[in-house]
């Protein structure tokens, strides 16, 4: 007896023989034989192709199912078909054998229908098929195995889903965690520099020469990106600390400081991109007492700039002690995407 299995593509062989099964005997190595003749072991089992219990290898895929997170994403078990899939399961007989009549390789039944509904047709031994996507909207014209395949596209129809629902989480998965490596890269690597323009005057006016211009390598601080486990947090943070010989020479030349301005560039070769320019700020105003000096920030910057000073006792003078800028993670992003198309 043989059935087609319904495929969108007319040129694929899809028809499966029912197998009769021969009353085989059991030999000592576990194979099956009928007289002298040898009869298949099923490679979807590892079993005689005759000898399968359908109904617990429906039930153990359904069981896997509704324990699988792709699958309940899916919300296909909440529609009547499903529910009613475990009383179809008890009143189905096993399918037996069935054979791919292309090939002529014999498989259990059920496993062989699971295997070709939710892969493509195509021979698990040979790979006789073009891997044809078989057509579970449609019936087949077998009587005896219409129950058979009402509950084969119950289950198939969510395998097929859930497995869809896994490769667009995967896909989406992997581009986020691409763009998430891209950017941290790009974090890490951008030439930041903190630069300090000098004044002798406490009020400086658009003819005043600054007398020195001092650059500080800023860094990015990740402390809050491991405890987000890899996730830029909503702000991202550049700091450079009053160590270091750039620092040194600042806390000296702002001894002779009347006021000053920040900006915090990106050096690209040739390119400089200005991300933040303050106003001047008159240095002898800055806080002594640990807490930060806000540079307000001019238009058309992005981020907030403090600068952290301390109070040298025996000097009465302010010294640099941290520099710290923060901006919003999605502006910065947005800021670098625009710098790169335009580099």
């Amino acid at each position: 007896m043989t059935f087609v299995l319904p495929c969108a593509d007319p040129a694929i062989d899809t028809r499966l023989c029912v197998c009769a099964a021969p009353g085989p005997l059991l030999s000592a190595e576990n194979t099956v034989t009928v007289g002298t003749d040898e009869v298949e072991e099923c490679v979807l089992t590892m079993a005689s192709c005759w000898e399968h219990d359908d109904k617990s290898f429906l039930r153990g895929k359904i069981d896997m199912l509704e324990k699988d997170i792709y699958a309940k994403a899916t919300k296909l078990f909440g529609v009547q078909s499903w529910k009613t899939l475990p009383s179809l399961v008890d009143d189905l007989e096993d399918v037996g054998c069935l054979c791919v009549a292309g090939c002529g390789h014999k498989f259990s039944g059920v496993p062989l229908l699971y295997t070709l509904m939710t892969s493509g047709f195509k021979c698990p031994i040979c790979r006789f098929g073009g891997n044809a996507v078989i057509d579970i909207s449609s019936g087949i014209s077998m009587e005896n195995l219409k129950k058979v395949w009402e509950v084969m596209c119950i289950v198939c129809n969510v395998v097929r889903k859930r497995d869809m629902v896994e490769k667009n989480h995967d896909a989406n998965f992997s581009t986020l965690e691409l763009a998430r490596q891209t950017i941290t890269v790009v974090y890490q690597t951008l030439p930041w520099v903190m630069r300090f323009v000098l004044y002798k005057e406490a009020c400086p006016v658009m003819n005043s020469m600054p007398f020195a211009q001092i650059q500080m390598q800023l860094s990015v601080d990740r402390s809050a990106l491991e405890r987000r486990q890899g996730v830029w947090p909503d702000m991202i943070e550049l700091s450079a600390g009053a160590r270091g010989s750039s620092a040194r020479n600042l806390s000296k030349q702002m001894r002779a400081c009347g006021s000053y301005f920040v900006e915090i560039i990106i050096d690209i070769e040739t390119t400089r991109h200005v991300i933040f320019q303050s106003d001047k700020i008159n240095h002898k105003n800055a806080p002594g007492t640990g807490q930060p000096r806000t540079c307000p920030h001019m238009e058309h910057t992005i981020g907030q700039c403090d600068i952290f000073f301390e109070k040298c006792v025996y000097r009465n003078e302010n010294f640099l002690k941290r520099v710290s800028y923060k901006v919003q993670e999605t502006q910065l992003r947005a800021m670098i995407i625009g710098i790169a198309g335009l580099t």
